[in-house]
C-alpha cells in the first residue's frame, strides 16, 4: 500500500487514523478483560482478594470514562471546599 506521500500527499496528518487506531486497541484489550471477568476461576479469584466485581453494564471504556469524570468532579468540591492548596 503505497504511503500518503507517495500519492502526493505530502503534507497529509493521519491523526483519524491513529485515533481509530486506539480505539480498536482499547476495545479489544476491554473484550478481553470482559471475558475474563466471566471466567468463574477469575471471579472465585477476585472475590477471594476482596475485589467487588462490576456489573457488566459498567464494563465498558464508556462508564469507565463517566465514571472517572464524576470522581474528579466529586473530590474538585470536596478539596476547594477544604481549602486544600498545592504547596
Amino acid at each position: 500500500m503505497p504511503t500518503s506521500a507517495g500519492q502526493g500527499l505530502a503534507e497529509f496528518k493521519a491523526w483519524r487514523s491513529s485515533r481509530s487506531l486506539a480505539g480498536e486497541v482499547v476495545d479489544r484489550l476491554n473484550g478481553a478483560a470482559r471475558a475474563d471477568l466471566r471466567d468463574e476461576g477469575v471471579r472465585k479469584r477476585f472475590l477471594e482478594l476482596g475485589l467487588e466485581l462490576p456489573d457488566e453494564a459498567v464494563q465498558t471504556p464508556t462508564a469507565l470514562r463517566e465514571l472517572v469524570r464524576n470522581e474528579i468532579d466529586r473530590w474538585v468540591l470536596i478539596i476547594k471546599k477544604a481549602g486544600v492548596v498545592v504547596q
